[in-house]
């Protein structure tokens, strides 16, 4: 699960001082570019570069017709469909990604606009020199280090992409290796890991890393012998137990099995419910004529950038099924205290 996308919605979620709740639908923004849905209570989180909408209490049907009406929208390019979940592209790019949530008859839909790509320039550290360049000259780089780098390529379709992945391969990056329909990950005999992706709409990302030299063990291989050990674990248990884990080094946040949570994923998660609980109970009482507020305003601005920065260090990673019932269980409460204050203020 990349983080593509997980924490950055978070942060437009919080930083939306203008949700608004009832069967309002956009009629500018990013959410005139889908349907309205049929029954249910919308609540608009944020309407700005990304849209991001939640329907409770929907009919028992209206996933299903919500994904039909969005497909006559256009949204029906490189689709990924399970009955719970909707992902597809439309022609201009613009990527919608809807969810169904049973238990409570819910739907999440999410809005992105297209990745902006330019020339692309590719990273001259010596990770650069390692991992073999793409044919395409066009992408956009997210962040660049001396040892690691992540950068989207595009004009790339999925047989391109599979091109590359055989040109990755015979460069030596066929240690330990895992493949599926549209994404590779290996490592090679230097400690240096990659993960490529086919994100759909020509667009491939690239997320190359260096492990540890400490262990000769490639990343992957430690993390098959900790899924082995402990399988018989259940997700529930997995949060709780990883939550009581003392602090790991460097290397251990990189070879971290699949019911494991990272010390440094874990603090970015509570980090944002801590920020989500402070920012509630100051928008419960924000005036803007009020001099004092407008300072503790100010300093909200100025934590948000510090956990931004934080998420920003992981938004590359994949997360572990441990990380990811606990990023959920989090994302759960904190959706519904923002939901609150935002009933409140409106």
């Amino acid at each position: 699960m990349k983080k593509t996308s997980i924490f950055v919605l978070c942060i437009l979620f919080v930083l939306s001082l203008t949700a608004c709740s009832g069967d309002a639908w956009p009629t500018t923004g990013l959410g005139a570019m889908l349907p309205k849905p049929n029954s249910g209570t919308v609540k608009i989180i944020t309407n700005d570069n990304h849209f991001y909408a939640s329907v409770d209490k929907a009919k028992e049907d209206e996933f299903a017709n919500y994904v039909s009406a969005c497909k006559e929208k256009g949204y029906t390019i490189d689709a990924k469909e399970d009955g719970k979940s909707y992902d597809a592209f439309n022609e201009d790019g613009y990527r919608l990604s809807l969810t169904s949530y049973s238990s409570n008859n819910s739907i999440n839909i999410k809005l992105e606009p297209p990745i902006e790509l330019g020339t692309l320039r590719w990273p001259s550290g010596e990770i650069g020199k390692i991992v073999p360049q793409p044919d395409s000259k066009k992408g956009k780089t997210e962040s660049e280090k001396e040892n690691e780098f992540f950068l989207y390529v595009g004009d790339t379709t999925l047989d391109q992409f599979n091109t590359y992945v055989d040109k990755c391969s015979d460069a030596g990056f066929n240690v330990d290796y895992d493949k599926g329909d549209k994404y590779y990950r290996a490592d090679n005999k230097d400690g240096y890991h990659l993960s490529l992706e086919y994100l759909g709409f020509n667009i491939m990302s690239i997320d190359a890393s260096k492990n540890d030299s400490k262990d000769s063990k490639t990343a992957t291989e430690k993390d098959k012998e900790k899924d082995n050990n402990s399988s018989s674990s259940s997700s529930s248990s997995k949060a709780a137990s990883a939550a009581d884990k003392p602090a790991s080094s460097a290397s251990d946040n990189k070879t971290t099995g699949s019911n494991e949570i990272r010390p440094d994923i874990k603090e970015a998660i509570d980090s944002y419910e801590t920020f989500v609980d402070e920012y509630c109970e100051f928008m419960e009482t924000y005036d803007s004529s009020n001099v004092q507020q407008l300072a503790k305003y100010s300093s909200l601005v100025a934590k948000e950038l510090e956990m931004t920065e934080k998420f920003n260090a992981l938004e590359n990673k994949d997360l572990t099924d441990a990380e990811t019932d606990y990023y959920i269980e989090v994302q759960s409460r904190c959706s519904k205290k923002l939901i609150d204050a935002s009933n409140k203020i409106n």
